[in-house]
């Protein structure tokens, strides 16, 4: 930890003494990962849930918030996608609320809204938090694809290596956005994954920190797929998400809030470290 705190750029440095991370989580629904987080022996002992940020005043996750005693803010967050200037103003306001509460990390909870400047970084502009928010995406994002490409996977690649080999191909992570399992499953993908990233101005394309355990998919879903056989799909890929919330998606955020809360994760560019080692494009695989 102290080589990796004065050489590397932790993402949270506790010091000598230990200091307890703080984190404010931000959501639209039913906020399960925070409820993860609520479970977690960590809690508390190597960071404390400070304040929730939604941008829906009936998110059913308030009532975690409230059993707590947490503060929930609200805002309603209102642009439309990718429109920085929109933002601006608004999140803005979001940071004036977040100030009393001194959050380290912010960690996405199905915030259902792109965080964008000044939260995180905007062209050669950081943000108030660049590096510092974490999200949980519910597939494997070392899958990339370009129109040269259908699918190429770098798992265990250097991130280094895979930059280069993403600009000079064009490439990008395939599975990205609000659909993300089903497209996976319909892609003819044999597992997938819940991955926690670092949030970048470049949508779901932030350093990844930690994946989940591989969910598989059944012989007979992919039967499904190639006779076009679509609802069934429909309804496993939605069951799938369900547990992936549960057994991927809390599993692995615990591991990103454990490992950043020791002073463990840093980041350098886009590439991660644990404990002064550089991780490969996948991070810490559970």
């Amino acid at each position: 930890m102290i080589f990796l705190t004065k050489c590397m750029n932790a993402i949270f440095d506790p010091g000598e003494n230990g200091k307890k991370m703080k984190v404010a989580v931000f959501f639209s629904g039913g906020a399960s990962s925070f409820k993860a987080m609520l479970d977690d022996p960590n809690h508390g002992k190597l960071y404390d849930v400070v304040v929730g940020i939604t941008n829906k005043p009936d998110a059913k996750g308030r009532q975690l918030f409230d059993k707590q005693g947490i503060e929930v803010l609200d805002y309603p967050l209102k642009f439309k996608p990718f429109d920085t200037e929109a933002a601006m103003p608004m999140y803005e306001e979001v940071l004036r609320g977040l100030e009393p509460f001194e959050p380290d990390i912010i960690a996405l909870s199905g915030f259902m809204r792109l965080v964008t400047y000044p939260v995180i970084e905007h062209e050669d502009k950081a943000g108030e938090y660049t590096s510092r928010v974490f999200n949980v995406h519910p597939a494997d994002l070392t899958i990339l694809t370009g129109d040269n490409a259908g699918k190429l996977y770098v798992a265990d690649m250097e991130p280094s290596q895979v930059a280069v080999l993403a600009l000079i191909n064009e490439l990008k992570r395939k599975y990205k956005g609000e659909d993300a399992v089903y497209d996976a499953i319909v892609s003819g993908e044999k597992e997938t994954r819940s991955t926690i990233h670092v949030v970048t101005e470049q949508f779901d394309e932030g350093p990844i920190l930690v994946q989940s355990k591989a969910f598989a998919v059944p012989d007979k879903v992919r039967r499904w797929i190639q006779n076009r056989n679509f609802r069934p799909a429909r309804r496993f890929a939605d069951d799938l998400q369900d547990q992936m919330k549960l057994y991927g998606d809390g599993p692995a955020y615990l591991k990103a809030l454990e490992s950043t809360a020791r002073g463990e994760l840093g980041l350098k560019g886009k590439v991660a470290y644990d404990r002064g080692i550089a991780l490969p494009y996948c991070g810490i695989r559970l």
